[in-house]
């Protein structure tokens, strides 16, 4: 077997392991040995997806072949338009560069990009000094009803955190101004009333997540008929309960920051059992002592998620977590 080559391979399986190992090779040795200096774009890194009004990562691996301390370019272009441009350096002992980019997703639907690399060499091959991706970007924006038949600081300050993501969208309404729920992919009832029944059945028979915060305008009777996961035996005797942080949590991953000096929440003062598959993440107590009742707590059943708040003045814990 004669194998003529320059040494280089460029694709395919290693000729290395290709023969049979009684194999007779005769090599016949061509090309030029002469080393010539060049860039590449090695490889790009990036993720399908991308969700609308983010940012997404782009990892590059850039190479150089030569001997000489040179700067080099890598630019991102979309439709011949550059978004991103970075100068790197290269040298004979420091011929790799990773570069990481951050890119907006402005658009939704199929985003391709060219990747270059260039710079003030003479490169004989610029075939590569070129890659192009493709990202796909999907608009993943969720709509939440907070129904509240009552006014209060608290619905502002839940509305503005949770569109402190972009991809969130809260509309605040009063159940006597709701036709259907149909609409949103989670509600939030804040202080539930009778008010309320029709849009919770609803909510439970089309699958929609639920988030309940209780208070002292809560009608507990509502609590107890439409969920089994806590119990409540409340008195109209008022309390303030302090948050305290759960170490055993473990439905998602939540970091203790410093709840136990958040301000209490005030809630009707009683007794709150959990029933069945809940996930405690902070439990109460009165006067820095514990009650062993659930303060923020979670259910899973399959698709179905319900989440339960106990007490109202959430928005002192949002001034709270500013200042620290």
């Amino acid at each position: 077997m004669i194998l003529v080559t320059d040494g280089n391979q460029t694709q395919g399986n290693d000729y290395v392991y290709s023969f049979p190992s009684n194999a007779v090779v005769f090599p016949v040795i061509v090309g030029d040995t002469t080393k010539v200096e060049d860039l590449k774009i090695n490889q790009v890194n990036v993720n399908k997806y991308a969700f609308l009004k983010n940012k997404f990562p782009i990892e590059i691996y850039a190479q150089y072949s030569g001997e000489k301390s040179i700067n080099a370019t890598i630019s991102i272009s979309e439709n011949e338009t550059t978004i991103y441009r970075s100068v790197v350096s290269f040298s004979g002992k420091k011929n790799i560069q990773t570069i990481n980019a951050l890119l907006e997703a402005n658009t939704v639907g199929l985003k391709k990009y060219k990747i270059s690399i260039s710079s003030g060499i003479n490169e004989k091959n610029k075939v590569n000094n070129t890659k192009f991706v493709a990202i796909e970007v999907l608009d993943q924006r969720k709509e939440i009803a907070l129904i509240a038949s009552i006014t209060h600081p608290d619905l502002g300050a839940i509305k503005r955190s949770i569109e402190s993501n972009q991809q969130r969208k809260v509309v605040i309404v009063k159940p006597q101004e709701l036709n259907s729920i149909s609409n949103f992919d989670v509600c939030i009832f804040y202080q539930p009333t009778q008010a309320s029944n029709t849009f919770i059945k609803q909510a439970q028979t089309q699958g929609i997540n639920l988030f309940f915060i209780t208070g002292k305008s809560t009608d507990y009777a509502v609590m107890n008929q439409f969920q089994s996961q806590l119990t409540f035996k409340m008195s109209n005797q008022k309390e303030n309960f302090i948050p305290n942080y759960s170490s055993q949590f473990s439905l998602f991953s939540q970091e203790d920051i410093s709840f136990n000096n958040f301000p209490p929440l005030e809630n009707a003062f009683g007794t709150i059992k959990t029933n069945e598959n809940v996930a405690v993440l902070l439990e109460s107590k009165i006067n820095n002592i514990a009650t062993n009742m659930p303060l923020l707590c979670f259910s899973e059943n399959g698709q179905k998620r319900i989440a339960f708040l106990i007490g109202e003045n959430i928005w002192k814990w949002r001034v709270e977590s500013h200042v620290q």
